[in-house]
């Protein structure tokens, strides 16, 4: 039983990480976060907000409970079922936690929530907000998640042929989320599984990257060869350079050749 498990739980597929997480120019504290573990094949980062110290403390209770939640897993998993299972497992903790840290009432500690969940033979990106996931696949940026702003509502509707135009309300109301963890009981999460192919790599980001940078740009930078470190400092720079009104935090998870 022990050699049994011990093939289970062996990862096969290694992987490296690396993160950065920076306050920018125009705010005074940073109310974003990150957290991973390679022995679980878990990697998440978060935006909060809520005015305050809200944000803060409700990415704080994120990163505990992921720390909290990985500590009882037994290693990566092993199906396509227990990857999803995983997701929204962690998800709808983090979301209770963020709840009952204010017992339900009005604080507005909410936060975004992107994830990546690997296993030996597939990806799974799960999320909640407006953080993002993308995979880096021959050096090209390809989005996996949608975000769930009134923006992104506005955008699926037919074009309007009366009242503001769609540049009007992405000023106005662009940072409108239509779903956060903590803001509510039932959390709606969305996910979607890949099949790993060699040398993929992912980039979960907050809106403080995407935003300020913009995709194109963002693509630009990406190489093939690039490690974790040099490609996390490369956008970041990018970031920094075009002043964004927003903390950033970037993560680049690359499978190692």
């Amino acid at each position: 039983m022990r050699d049994d498990t011990a093939r289970r739980y062996t990862r096969r597929v290694r992987v490296e990480c690396f993160a950065l997480s920076e306050v920018g120019p125009l705010r005074d504290s940073n109310e974003d976060g990150f957290a991973f573990d390679e022995r679980c094949g878990l990697y998440a980062v978060f935006d909060g907000m809520g005015g305050g110290r809200s944000g803060s403390i409700a990415v704080e209770v994120a990163t505990r409970e992921f720390r909290l939640f990985v500590a009882g897993l037994d290693g990566i998993a092993a199906t396509h079922q227990e990857l999803e299972s995983r997701a929204r497992a962690l998800l709808q903790r983090i979301n209770r936690a963020i709840r009952a840290s204010y017992n339900g009432g009005s604080s507005g500690w909410i936060t975004t929530g992107a994830l990546l969940a690997l296993s030996d033979s597939d990806a799974l990106v799960a999320h909640v907000g407006d953080s993002r996931a993308y995979l880096l696949r021959h050096g090209r940026l390809d989005r996996l998640t949608e975000d769930h702003t009134l923006v992104e509502e506005f955008r699926k509707q037919a074009p309007l042929s009366s009242g503001p135009s769609l540049r009007e309300i992405e000023e106005r109301y662009g940072n409108v989320l239509m779903r956060c963890l903590g803001a509510a009981e039932e959390l709606a999460i969305d996910t979607r599984v890949d099949e790993l192919h060699p040398s993929d790599g992912w980039l979960l980001c907050t809106d403080g990257l995407w935003r300020a940078v913009g995709e194109g740009a963002m693509e630009s930078t990406i190489s093939a060869e690039q490690s974790p470190v040099d490609l996390c400092r490369s956008l970041m720079a990018l970031a920094i350079d075009a002043k964004p009104d927003d903390n950033v935090t970037l993560m680049v998870v690359r499978r190692c050749r």
